[in-house]
């Protein structure tokens, strides 16, 4: 196991200020996915903390996020994978988690759902795809 500082973009609208950042630290195994960073997160630190998440397989789309700014799913990227890119880019601290991707709006960092197999696919290729 490793220890790892996800770096999450966070958003409360009801305390009227802007979007900040956030830092957690995480135990992995490196093979493991951002997003079971992220649950570890909300399990161990923050029960605030708000994921989306659905079948943890790649198929319906429901974790897509930004990581490390690019579009990517929570639960196929490897933390191992996002922190050797974080290093590339010279993030010193660790693998930066933005919950709002493209298409979803900044309500998307904030607030968890998960969603229903059957419109899973066409949710996922409207969210990557930006139709």
């Amino acid at each position: 196991m490793a220890n790892y500082t996800l770096k999450v973009r966070r958003y409360q609208p009801e305390s009227g200020e802007g979007a900040y950042w956030e830092e957690f630290d995480v135990d992995l195994d490196p093979s493991l996915s951002v997003l079971d960073g992220l649950l570890q997160a909300k399990d161990r630190d923050d029960g605030s903390l708000s994921v989306r998440c659905s079948c943890r397989a790649a198929i319906c789309g429901s974790c897509g996020m930004k990581i490390n700014g690019q579009s990517g799913l929570g639960c196929k990227t490897q933390v191992g994978e996002a922190q050797s890119h974080a290093n590339k880019m010279a993030s010193a601290s660790g693998p930066k988690v933005d919950g709002a991707a493209p298409g979803r709006g900044s309500e998307g960092a904030s607030q968890s759902d998960l969603c229903d197999r059957a419109g899973a696919e066409e949710t996922a290729r409207k969210r990557f795809s930006g139709d």
